[in-house]
Protein backbone atom coordinates (compact mmCIF):
# COMPACT_ATOMS: atom_id res chain seq x y z
CA UNK A 1 0.00 0.00 0.00
CA UNK A 2 2.91 2.41 1.19
CA UNK A 3 3.99 2.66 -3.17
CA UNK A 4 0.13 3.33 -3.92
CA UNK A 5 -0.56 6.76 -5.31
CA UNK A 6 -3.67 8.67 -6.12
CA UNK A 7 -3.24 8.93 -9.81
CA UNK A 8 -2.28 5.37 -10.51
CA UNK A 9 -4.11 2.93 -7.78
CA UNK A 10 -7.56 4.71 -7.43
CA UNK A 11 -10.80 5.65 -8.76
CA UNK A 12 -10.60 5.16 -12.45
CA UNK A 13 -7.56 4.31 -13.12
CA UNK A 14 -7.41 1.30 -10.78
CA UNK A 15 -10.38 -0.09 -11.83
CA UNK A 16 -9.33 0.25 -15.75
CA UNK A 17 -5.65 -1.50 -15.14
CA UNK A 18 -7.43 -4.06 -12.68
CA UNK A 19 -10.35 -4.72 -15.80
CA UNK A 20 -7.80 -4.82 -18.29
CA UNK A 21 -6.57 -8.30 -18.04
CA UNK A 22 -6.37 -11.61 -15.90
CA UNK A 23 -5.51 -10.88 -12.09
CA UNK A 24 -3.75 -13.57 -10.03
CA UNK A 25 -5.17 -15.08 -6.37
CA UNK A 26 -2.63 -13.03 -4.75
CA UNK A 27 -3.56 -9.74 -6.29
CA UNK A 28 -6.88 -10.44 -5.36
CA UNK A 29 -5.42 -11.58 -1.20
CA UNK A 30 -3.71 -8.28 -1.29
CA UNK A 31 -6.50 -5.69 -2.28
CA UNK A 32 -9.16 -7.74 0.13
CA UNK A 33 -6.62 -6.41 2.37
CA UNK A 34 -6.68 -3.04 1.14
CA UNK A 35 -7.26 -0.46 3.98
CA UNK A 36 -10.04 1.07 1.82
CA UNK A 37 -13.64 -0.62 2.03
CA UNK A 38 -14.64 -0.01 -1.61
CA UNK A 39 -11.16 -1.87 -2.40
CA UNK A 40 -11.65 -4.52 -0.56
CA UNK A 41 -15.52 -5.27 -1.90
CA UNK A 42 -14.12 -4.55 -5.14
CA UNK A 43 -11.80 -7.44 -4.72
CA UNK A 44 -14.35 -9.98 -3.26
CA UNK A 45 -16.54 -9.16 -5.88
CA UNK A 46 -13.98 -10.48 -8.51
CA UNK A 47 -13.93 -13.62 -6.80
CA UNK A 48 -17.44 -14.14 -6.65
CA UNK A 49 -16.90 -14.41 -10.72
CA UNK A 50 -17.38 -9.91 -11.10
CA UNK A 51 -15.52 -7.53 -12.56
CA UNK A 52 -13.87 -4.67 -11.11
CA UNK A 53 -16.16 -2.05 -10.77
CA UNK A 54 -17.44 0.46 -7.93
CA UNK A 55 -20.67 0.41 -9.16
CA UNK A 56 -22.84 -2.28 -11.77
CA UNK A 57 -20.14 -4.70 -10.99
CA UNK A 58 -20.70 -7.08 -14.65
CA UNK A 59 -20.32 -10.95 -14.93
CA UNK A 60 -16.64 -11.68 -14.78
CA UNK A 61 -14.19 -14.52 -14.75
CA UNK A 62 -15.28 -17.60 -13.03
CA UNK A 63 -16.26 -17.66 -9.15
CA UNK A 64 -13.08 -18.46 -7.28
CA UNK A 65 -14.24 -20.67 -4.15
CA UNK A 66 -11.23 -21.43 -2.67
CA UNK A 67 -10.69 -17.82 -2.55
CA UNK A 68 -14.12 -16.36 -1.04
CA UNK A 69 -13.74 -19.52 1.36
CA UNK A 70 -10.47 -18.02 2.58
CA UNK A 71 -12.02 -14.64 3.15
CA UNK A 72 -14.90 -15.65 5.23
CA UNK A 73 -12.32 -17.49 7.19
CA UNK A 74 -9.66 -14.73 7.83
CA UNK A 75 -8.47 -13.41 11.02
CA UNK A 76 -9.49 -10.02 9.90
CA UNK A 77 -13.11 -9.04 10.48
CA UNK A 78 -12.73 -6.74 7.77
CA UNK A 79 -11.92 -9.52 5.21
CA UNK A 80 -14.37 -11.81 6.53
CA UNK A 81 -17.02 -9.16 5.93
CA UNK A 82 -15.67 -8.61 2.49
CA UNK A 83 -15.47 -12.43 2.14
CA UNK A 84 -20.01 -12.89 3.16
CA UNK A 85 -20.30 -9.81 0.76
CA UNK A 86 -18.55 -11.13 -2.05
CA UNK A 87 -20.01 -14.94 -1.39
CA UNK A 88 -23.49 -13.81 -1.24
CA UNK A 89 -23.13 -12.16 -4.94
CA UNK A 90 -22.57 -15.79 -6.43
CA UNK A 91 -24.39 -17.42 -3.79
CA UNK A 92 -26.90 -20.15 -5.12
CA UNK A 93 -28.26 -22.64 -2.31
CA UNK A 94 -28.16 -25.31 -5.42
CA UNK A 95 -24.04 -24.73 -5.81
CA UNK A 96 -21.55 -27.77 -4.51
CA UNK A 97 -20.07 -24.69 -2.16
CA UNK A 98 -23.00 -23.27 -1.04
CA UNK A 99 -23.53 -25.26 2.38
CA UNK A 100 -19.98 -24.86 3.20
CA UNK A 101 -20.78 -20.51 3.01
CA UNK A 102 -24.28 -21.15 5.02
CA UNK A 103 -22.17 -22.95 7.59
CA UNK A 104 -19.61 -20.79 7.73
CA UNK A 105 -22.49 -17.66 8.26
CA UNK A 106 -23.85 -19.47 10.76
CA UNK A 107 -20.82 -19.97 12.91
CA UNK A 108 -19.90 -16.04 12.54
CA UNK A 109 -23.42 -15.58 14.09
CA UNK A 110 -23.29 -18.33 16.57
CA UNK A 111 -20.14 -16.67 17.64
CA UNK A 112 -20.63 -14.09 20.82
CA UNK A 113 -17.25 -12.43 19.86
CA UNK A 114 -17.86 -11.90 16.67
CA UNK A 115 -17.76 -8.16 14.87
CA UNK A 116 -21.49 -6.40 14.14
CA UNK A 117 -19.80 -5.41 10.92
CA UNK A 118 -19.29 -9.43 10.18
CA UNK A 119 -22.41 -10.72 11.52
CA UNK A 120 -24.70 -7.89 9.26
CA UNK A 121 -22.84 -9.66 6.05
CA UNK A 122 -23.38 -13.14 7.33
CA UNK A 123 -27.29 -12.52 7.91
CA UNK A 124 -27.33 -11.22 4.39
CA UNK A 125 -26.02 -14.38 3.07
CA UNK A 126 -28.00 -16.55 5.65
CA UNK A 127 -31.40 -14.86 4.12
CA UNK A 128 -30.57 -16.03 0.45
CA UNK A 129 -30.43 -20.22 2.21
CA UNK A 130 -33.61 -22.44 1.42
CA UNK A 131 -36.36 -22.61 4.10
CA UNK A 132 -34.60 -26.22 4.53
CA UNK A 133 -31.50 -24.55 5.13
CA UNK A 134 -32.71 -21.57 7.19
CA UNK A 135 -35.21 -23.64 9.70
CA UNK A 136 -32.68 -25.65 11.75
CA UNK A 137 -31.15 -22.53 13.08
CA UNK A 138 -34.55 -20.31 13.74
CA UNK A 139 -33.41 -19.86 17.49
CA UNK A 140 -30.20 -18.49 16.35
CA UNK A 141 -31.63 -16.26 14.28
CA UNK A 142 -34.42 -14.74 16.24
CA UNK A 143 -32.47 -12.97 19.11
CA UNK A 144 -31.35 -10.74 16.71
CA UNK A 145 -34.50 -9.02 16.23
CA UNK A 146 -33.68 -7.47 19.43
CA UNK A 147 -30.12 -6.54 19.15
CA UNK A 148 -29.48 -3.31 20.11
CA UNK A 149 -28.29 -2.57 16.30
CA UNK A 150 -31.17 -1.57 13.59
CA UNK A 151 -29.22 -3.42 10.34
CA UNK A 152 -28.77 -6.66 12.54
CA UNK A 153 -32.56 -6.39 13.37
CA UNK A 154 -33.32 -5.93 9.51
CA UNK A 155 -30.74 -9.01 8.37
CA UNK A 156 -32.20 -11.14 10.95
CA UNK A 157 -36.22 -9.88 9.75
CA UNK A 158 -34.53 -10.83 5.80
CA UNK A 159 -33.19 -14.28 7.02
CA UNK A 160 -36.77 -15.40 8.70
CA UNK A 161 -38.71 -14.43 5.92
CA UNK A 162 -38.45 -17.80 4.17
CA UNK A 163 -39.17 -19.76 7.35
CA UNK A 164 -41.95 -16.82 8.48
CA UNK A 165 -44.62 -19.25 7.25
CA UNK A 166 -43.02 -22.76 7.77
CA UNK A 167 -44.90 -24.98 9.36
CA UNK A 168 -41.67 -26.38 11.30
CA UNK A 169 -41.01 -23.01 13.01
CA UNK A 170 -43.43 -20.42 12.63
CA UNK A 171 -44.88 -20.68 15.90
CA UNK A 172 -41.67 -19.64 17.14
CA UNK A 173 -40.98 -17.09 14.33
CA UNK A 174 -44.62 -14.58 14.30
CA UNK A 175 -44.90 -13.28 17.65
CA UNK A 176 -40.94 -11.95 17.77
CA UNK A 177 -41.70 -10.48 14.22
CA UNK A 178 -44.72 -8.79 15.57
CA UNK A 179 -43.09 -7.70 18.33
CA UNK A 180 -40.25 -5.99 16.10
CA UNK A 181 -43.27 -4.61 13.70
CA UNK A 182 -44.95 -3.40 16.60
CA UNK A 183 -41.98 -1.45 18.13
CA UNK A 184 -39.64 -0.74 15.30
CA UNK A 185 -39.39 2.86 14.89
CA UNK A 186 -37.24 2.81 11.73
CA UNK A 187 -38.56 2.05 8.05
CA UNK A 188 -35.62 1.24 7.00
CA UNK A 189 -35.41 -1.83 9.43
CA UNK A 190 -38.56 -3.24 8.08
CA UNK A 191 -40.31 -2.10 5.11
CA UNK A 192 -38.12 -4.44 2.53
CA UNK A 193 -38.78 -7.55 4.90
CA UNK A 194 -42.48 -6.98 5.94
CA UNK A 195 -43.58 -6.99 2.03
CA UNK A 196 -42.01 -10.17 1.68
CA UNK A 197 -43.53 -11.73 4.77
CA UNK A 198 -47.24 -10.70 3.26
CA UNK A 199 -46.24 -12.00 0.30
CA UNK A 200 -45.31 -15.55 2.16
CA UNK A 201 -48.36 -15.25 4.36
CA UNK A 202 -50.93 -14.81 1.21
CA UNK A 203 -50.56 -18.47 0.39
CA UNK A 204 -50.04 -19.92 3.98
CA UNK A 205 -51.98 -22.66 5.78
CA UNK A 206 -55.20 -21.62 7.67
CA UNK A 207 -53.09 -21.92 11.29
CA UNK A 208 -50.60 -20.30 10.15
CA UNK A 209 -52.60 -17.27 9.04
CA UNK A 210 -54.93 -18.01 12.50
CA UNK A 211 -51.16 -17.04 14.30
CA UNK A 212 -49.90 -14.20 12.16
CA UNK A 213 -53.17 -12.41 12.56
CA UNK A 214 -53.05 -12.16 16.23
CA UNK A 215 -49.20 -11.38 16.48
CA UNK A 216 -48.92 -8.91 13.19
CA UNK A 217 -51.96 -7.16 12.83
CA UNK A 218 -51.33 -4.65 15.73
CA UNK A 219 -48.05 -3.70 13.86
CA UNK A 220 -49.56 -0.30 12.43
CA UNK A 221 -53.08 -0.16 14.18
CA UNK A 222 -51.17 -1.37 17.68
CA UNK A 223 -47.84 0.69 17.31
CA UNK A 224 -46.34 1.16 20.59
CA UNK A 225 -43.58 3.25 20.18
CA UNK A 226 -43.27 7.51 20.19
CA UNK A 227 -45.85 8.48 17.40
CA UNK A 228 -45.34 12.21 17.63
CA UNK A 229 -41.36 13.13 17.76
CA UNK A 230 -40.13 15.70 20.01
CA UNK A 231 -40.60 18.66 17.94
CA UNK A 232 -44.06 17.89 17.58
CA UNK A 233 -43.79 16.22 13.82
CA UNK A 234 -45.80 13.48 13.23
Amino acid sequence: VSGETLAEDSAKPLIMRLNAGPVSDDEVRRLVHHPEYLIRNMAANHAAGLTFDYMFPKPGPAVRVDLLTEFRRSADPRVRNAGFRGSLKAFDASAPWAKEAFDDAIGRLADPDESWFVKDAALALVALGTADMIAPHVDLIVPYLSHQEQWLQNGALTALVPVVADERCYAKVLPPVGDLLRTCERWSTTSGPARKIREQLADAPPNVRELAAKTIEGAYSGYAEVKIWAGGQN
